[in-house]
């Protein structure tokens, strides 16, 4: 189980203000502050992620919106599969927070489990990965 406390390693600065922050929100309480907070995270994530993936060539409606934007990134694989129904309740309950008012602690939880993982799959792992890839090159040529 992640520590609520800590953002995932290796994220983007504006991304790392923004996670801790829906973490402060979630911490105290505040579960619809939180939750708009992940939804601007997801927000932040799609739009690099189709950006990064341009050569697919996104439409612009693709681009429009993050439920478009997600439709088009698990349609092209760019995400493991798995994250698809998850990613559909963080989009879900993020506007209800922001729009609605009505996230508890249980949505709240959800929706920072999920942000975790996609921050963890998207940022943490490739570094993670590239740095292996570091420290190995290094050793063969010692």
């Amino acid at each position: 189980i992640p520590n609520k406390a800590l953002a995932p390693e290796y994220l983007p600065p504006e991304l790392d203000k923004i996670f801790n922050e829906a973490s402060k929100c979630l911490a105290i309480g505040c579960f619809n502050a939180s939750a708009a907070m992940f939804r601007l995270c997801l927000d932040v994530v799609t739009k690099g992620l189709v950006d990064l993936n341009d050569h697919l060539a996104p439409s612009r409606d693709d681009k429009k919106t993050i439920h478009n934007r997600l439709n088009w990134i698990f349609k092209n694989r760019i995400l493991n599969s798995g994250l698809e129904d998850l990613s559909r309740c963080i989009k879900d309950d993020g506007n209800d927070g922001a729009h609605d008012g009505n996230i508890g602690k249980d949505e709240a939880d959800d929706l920072f489990d999920f942000t975790y993982e996609l921050l963890e799959q998207v940022y943490t792992q490739p570094e993670r990965i590239r740095l292996a890839q570091v420290r190995r090159q290094e050793r063969r040529k010692s």
